[in-house]
């Protein structure tokens, strides 16, 4: 009779084990499936997304005033900080700034909110990506309400987060003399 418990004791230890390693190795699989849908884009709750996803290539990042103002630009950006700087371009405002440290509990993201989506055409930087200047360039469109309202609000931003904006009218041609003066001042 001993024997015979001892029999059934061990076989329910060996179900056991069984039971509790196929569990761990489901969950595994769960967990790597569902890691797999996420790196894939996958949807919330696991599930793919099926067909394309609705996105396609935007074509150049300058538009055509902003290529001919940047042909200029460079050369002048190298006459007056040197060939390390180096100029980014549609920089978003909060990869420049952000709100101060030590804001009440809130009003942190709310700042951050208002710089949001915004960006500068240009950003110049030195060798080790420290900001010297950004550049705007204004077409025509910041003749629009808006876009004054908005102008506006960039320079108290950068005026009072101490970085230096340089505001260019648009033009067809740009004299490098003329753009490294902006630059120098």
């Amino acid at each position: 009779m001993s024997n015979l418990i001892v029999l059934v004791v061990g076989l329910a230890v060996v179900v056991g084990v069984v039971v509790v390693v196929g569990a761990v190795v489901v969950a595994a699989l769960a967990k790597q499936k569902g890691g797999a849908n996420a790196a894939a884009g996958g949807a919330a709750g696991g599930r793919e997304a099926e067909g394309p996803l609705p996105y396609e290539a935007k074509g150049a990042l300058l538009t055509d005033a902003e290529l001919r103002f940047f042909a200029t630009l460079e050369p002048a950006v190298a006459a007056v900080f040197g060939p390390e700087a180096r100029i980014a371009f549609q920089v978003p405002v909060g990869a420049v700034v952000r709100p101060r440290r030590g804001l009440e509990r809130g009003e942190g993201q709310k700042w951050r909110n208002k710089v949001d989506r915004k960006t500068f055409d240009f950003v110049i930087t030195d060798a080790r990506t420290r900001v010297l200047a950004c550049v705007e360039l204004d077409d025509s469109s910041h003749a629009q309400q808006r876009r004054r309202e908005r102008d506006g609000f960039l320079e108290r931003v950068c005026a009072d987060a101490g970085v230096r904006l340089v505001r260019v009218e648009g033009r067809q041609r740009y004299e490098l003399e003329g753009v490294a003066g902006m630059l120098a001042n």
